[in-house]
C-alpha cells in the first residue's frame, strides 16, 4: 500500500470518482428514459462500484475468469430486471430483446449466470 496523501492515491481517487459520476448520470439517464425505476442515483451509484470491487476480489481466488464473469452477470442481470420498468421488461419480468441484446454485447448474455 502507499500513503493516502501520494500521487498515485489522489489519482486512483479522482478516477474513482469520475466512475462515480459516470455512473450516477448514467443511471439518472436510465431513470428519465422510464427504463428503470426511480432511484437514489449517488448511492446506487457506490453500492455499484461497491459491489462489483467486492465480485474481484471474492472471484479473484477462483483463478477463472469464468466464474468472475459469471457472478457479475447474475447481479447486474438481478439489478436491471428489480429496477425494470414495463419499458424493459415484458409482462412476465424478462427484459425486453432489446435490452437482453445489450447484455449480450457486453457479455453478460444468458447461461452466463449458470456457467459451471
Amino acid at each position: 500500500m502507499f500513503p493516502a496523501d501520494s500521487p498515485a492515491a489522489q489519482a486512483i481517487a479522482a478516477r474513482r470518482q469520475e466512475q462515480h459520476e459516470r455512473i450516477v448520470q448514467t443511471l439518472e439517464a436510465a431513470v428519465e428514459a422510464h427504463e428503470l425505476r426511480a432511484l437514489d442515483a449517488p448511492s446506487a451509484a457506490r453500492f455499484l462500484i461497491a459491489s462489483w470491487a467486492g465480485v474481484h476480489s471474492m472471484e479473484a481466488q477462483s483463478g477463472t475468469p469464468a466464474e468472475a464473469a459469471a457472478t457479475l452477470a447474475a447481479g447486474v442481470r438481478s439489478l436491471i430486471e428489480g429496477l425494470a420498468t414495463p419499458n424493459t421488461v415484458t409482462d412476465d419480468r424478462r427484459l425486453r430483446p432489446a435490452y437482453e441484446a445489450a447484455l449480450q454485447r457486453h457479455g453478460l448474455g444468458p447461461g452466463l449466470d449458470s456457467a459451471p
